[in-house]
């Protein structure tokens, strides 16, 4: 697997980790600014890696979705929660880094762009980012794709995190509409967590059925091997 790149700084970044100093995501070391994981933890970065495939019933046929994610959801759970529901954003580049390196290592690659999972209507607004998205254009640069949103969702739904599974199937099922057409493409699916697969496989089923050749997703952390 080919080395991490470092952190991309600018002005304000510089003088930012100047007053608060940069730290890694998984556990809390402080870091000189361009270096995105401390040495102990980037040694064993890929240890706990998972490969997960989903099973997408189509009308004519079925596909599998692969799913490579870099740690256990146990591992990440504090970092997740202050970037998903926090809006602290510099874990991003940490985590968009890994989350390429691995994709282009373990997934059958050659993708012509990268997309995300689409917010819930009002989530991104309320956070100041979109949470997903932004891991999609650190995940895209690293791996030197385009990154652009092919999907919105049709409904506003319920968060699937409080949800059982059979209910995750019934609140998602339509949810998503693509936006455009992308017949033949090989697309790279990003969200920061997977675990039943609910979310991704429909979203994977939505672009299948705009056209998409092949889809394959990968993920930050997650939380269900079963």
């Amino acid at each position: 697997m080919r080395p991490l790149p470092e952190r991309p700084l600018n002005f304000v970044r510089r003088l930012r980790f100047l007053l608060f100093p940069a730290r890694c995501p998984c556990c809390g070391e402080a870091l000189l600014p361009r270096r995105l994981f401390c040495t102990t933890c980037e040694k064993k970065l890929y240890e706990d890696f998972t490969l997960r495939r989903f099973e997408i019933h189509m009308t004519k046929e079925s596909r599998v979705l692969t799913t490579a994610a870099v740690w256990d959801y146990e591992k990440l759970e504090n970092t997740l929660n202050h970037y998903k529901f926090d809006g602290v954003v510099d874990a991003r580049d940490a985590l968009g880094a890994a989350m390429a390196c691995l994709a282009e290592e373990k997934l059958a690659g050659g993708f012509d762009l990268v997309t995300s999972v689409p917010s819930r209507p009002g989530r991104a607004k309320a956070l100041g980012f979109d949470h997903a998205g932004e891991l999609a254009k650190r995940t895209a640069a690293v791996l030197g794709l385009p990154c652009r949103p092919l999907l919105r969702r049709r409904k506003d739904t319920k968060v699937q995190h409080t949800l059982g599974r059979e209910e995750r199937l019934v609140n998602l099922k339509g949810a998503f509409l693509p936006l455009e057409e992308v017949q033949g493409k090989r697309i790279l699916l990003v969200d920061d967590i997977v675990t039943t697969g609910t979310t991704l496989c429909e979203c994977t089923r939505t672009l299948y059925e705009a056209g998409a050749a092949r889809v394959e997703a990968v993920c930050a952390a997650s939380a269900n091997k079963k």
